[in-house]
């Protein structure tokens, strides 16, 4: 289950990546963005982050929820590139 979750937000990254903005905001303030970077680090890094946390997660059992977390940050990053 959590390797299809990582490989379905790798997928995700690669499709929103053709629709958004080059740069993308990851931080917003008020309501507005005011801090953006790349599309690539902004949409890959999180997956990044949820590939790490698999092998983690088979010495760390508990490591498992981290994977979910990194998931609805992910959506609402993907979400934000798309809108903005």
């Amino acid at each position: 289950m959590l390797l299809s979750v990582t490989v379905l937000s790798v997928l995700a990254s690669c499709i929103v990546s053709f629709y958004c903005s080059p740069n993308i905001p990851i931080h917003f303030n008020g309501g507005q963005a005011d801090l953006f970077v790349n599309k690539y680090i902004g949409l890959f890094m999180i997956p990044a982050f949820m590939i790490i946390t698999l092998f983690i997660q088979r010495i760390y059992n508990q490591a498992a929820w981290l994977i979910y977390f990194s998931v609805c940050l992910h959506l609402f990053l993907l979400c934000a590139a798309l809108i903005y």
